[in-house]
């Protein structure tokens, strides 16, 4: 009789939990301004190794391109419904965007 009962109670939860979210807004993430410098800061050693010329600029590139997939993949893999893009840098984002926008000399 117990265990008839505590099934009745579960179904009747189970219902009123399937109502409940039947009514629910589904809500979409998104992410602005990621870090970019990768979970253990690969993109700033690689910089670094560059500009004391221990790697060349194809290195940085390839250790660039894995951060900025990394990046997309982490964020997907998180249930991000909206991932933002274009703000991978190898340095500062923000002269990257005003050349974008032909605002340097």
């Amino acid at each position: 009789l117990k265990l008839q009962f505590l099934y009745f109670i579960a179904q009747k939860t189970t219902t009123r939990i399937q109502k409940i979210s039947a009514k629910m807004v589904h809500l979409r993430t998104t992410t602005v301004g990621f870090p970019r410098t990768g979970p253990k800061r690969e993109m700033k050693m690689a910089l670094e190794k560059y500009w004391g010329k221990k790697i060349t600029e194809s290195e940085l590139l390839e250790v660039s391109d894995k951060v900025a997939l990394q990046s997309l993949q982490d964020q997907e893999a998180a249930g991000v419904g909206l991932i933002g893009v274009g703000d991978h840098t190898l340095y500062d984002h923000v002269l990257d965007w005003s050349e974008r926008f032909g605002l340097t000399c």
